[in-house]
């Protein structure tokens, strides 16, 4: 197994999960590992329920829920053009963060955009979320332009998710 990039996500109890970069080519879902040390020593590798889970960029919000961004890499034959023109976010919580067995995890996933150029290429993204809940999202995408350009997306916590009443 090929794996390299990874987001490190500090959770409120002090827990470190590091979401790897699936990079094989075959769609695999995102595989973690787990520290309750502060980095010293980490177990797994677990996976996560985001498929295709490329150059995730993790971090908490002010609910205290999870998010990720991602290029989806679906596998199969192919590179730019193929592989390479789904943007994600997902919405999870800090218990399936830390949860090692994937049927004890949920995720939510909104798909951001999609890149239309026949050479098409996005992702590492980036991502703030404001004092008024405003997440605000970057990334890179060719779709209607000859180079790479630098998109940006504003979100809310309840395009995931309307709150219970």
């Amino acid at each position: 197994m090929k794996l390299c990039e990874v987001s490190i996500l500090p959770l409120e109890d002090g827990t470190l999960v590091a979401f790897l970069r699936e990079n094989s080519g075959e769609g695999w879902d995102c595989y973690k590992s787990i520290s309750y040390d502060q980095g010293e020593s980490w177990i797994g590798l677990f996976r996560m329920p985001l498929p295709g889970c490329h150059r995730p960029i993790s971090g908490l919000l002010q609910s205290g829920r999870v998010l990720i961004t991602y290029r989806f890499m679906q596998g199969g034959k192919g590179w730019l053009g193929t592989w390479t023109q789904n943007f994600f976010a997902a919405l999870t919580d800090q218990e399936s963060a830390k949860a090692q067995d994937r049927r004890d995890q949920w995720t939510r996933i909104l798909p951001v955009d999609f890149d239309r150029s026949p050479v098409a290429d996005l992702g590492y993204s980036g991502w703030v979320q404001f004092e008024d809940g405003e997440i605000y999202v970057v990334q890179y995408i060719v779709d209607d332009a000859p180079k790479g350009q630098i998109r940006g997306y504003s979100l809310r916590e309840d395009d995931f998710l309307l709150a219970a009443e």
